[in-house]
Order: structure tokens, then C-alpha cells, then sequence
């Protein structure tokens, strides 16, 4: 059972703008059931996983290659020391 009221109201919008809108009151003593997910909605969250996936895997090889480099980094900085104080003895 519903009890439907409409009734309109202007809504200001801009400064000297109003928009005349219906509203109405609904009260409904059932509940409607969930909705199932579409074949459209499936595919665009397939989709997502799959571009959050490979944005993962270029990460992960993005800080592995960075950690490589910073690695080589510290080496050769740390070997240039050595030599340094090595060398001034």
C-alpha cells in the first residue's frame, strides 16, 4: 500500500533563478529485492580488476627496478669512499 502526496515547490537555483519541482511523499510497506548485477556492470568490474591488476604488476616492477637502482647507488657511493679513505692514508 502507498500513500503518495505530490505536491510542487520552487527551489532556488541561482540568485534570481527558481525551478519548479514535484515532490512527493511515498511510503511503501514492502521492500523491494536487491537488484542482481548486470552483464554490463560484471564486464566494467572485470574490466577494473583487470586495469588495477596491471597498474599493480607495473608498480611492483617500478620499485623493484628503483630498488635496484638505489642498490647500484650506494654501492658505487660507498666504493667512491672507500677509495677516498683509502687513498688519503
Amino acid at each position: 500500500m502507498q500513500d503518495n502526496e505530490s505536491k510542487q515547490v520552487n527551489i532556488p537555483v541561482l540568485r534570481d533563478v527558481v525551478v519548479p519541482v514535484t515532490t512527493s511523499n511515498t511510503r511503501e510497506t514492502s521492500t523491494t529485492p536487491p537488484v542482481a548485477p548486470s552483464l554490463l556492470t560484471s564486464t566494467l568490474q572485470e574490466e577494473i580488476n583487470i586495469i588495477i591488476n596491471q597498474a599493480r604488476v607495473d608498480f611492483e616492477a617500478t620499485m623493484a627496478q628503483l630498488q635496484d637502482e638505489i642498490q647500484q647507488r650506494v654501492e658505487r657511493e660507498l666504493n667512491d669512499l672507500h677509495v677516498q679513505l683509502t687513498s688519503d692514508k
